[in-house]
């Protein structure tokens, strides 16, 4: 569960709400829009959350993005994605 952002550090809080998996199996991409209008997109590698962890990743690009867009007065949009990372029993690599 992505539980928050800090437009100042560029950090992502994120909590673990699995029983017996870390989350280093998911892939993490991002997006930004400006008053709905596509400014950025990324990605990050996540660390190895624990079951029932919060942990943060850092990301920096959506923060300079969101500086560099000129964000006085507008509404900016982070849009954050977790995929697998590898294909599974159940589902292709890419599955949300």
């Amino acid at each position: 569960k992505v539980s928050a952002y800090d437009w100042e550090s560029g950090k992502l809080t994120l909590v673990n709400r699995y029983d017996f998996i870390k989350l280093d199996h998911l892939a993490l991409t991002w997006k930004l829009e400006r008053d709905g209008a596509l400014v950025a997109t990324g990605g990050a590698k996540l660390p190895a959350i624990a079951p029932g962890a919060s942990g943060t990743v850092k990301l920096p690009d959506a923060q300079v993005a969101a500086h560099l867009a000129g964000s006085e007065g507008a509404e900016l949009a982070l849009t954050v994605s977790l995929k697998l990372a590898t294909p599974t029993l159940w589902a292709d690599a890419g599955h949300e």
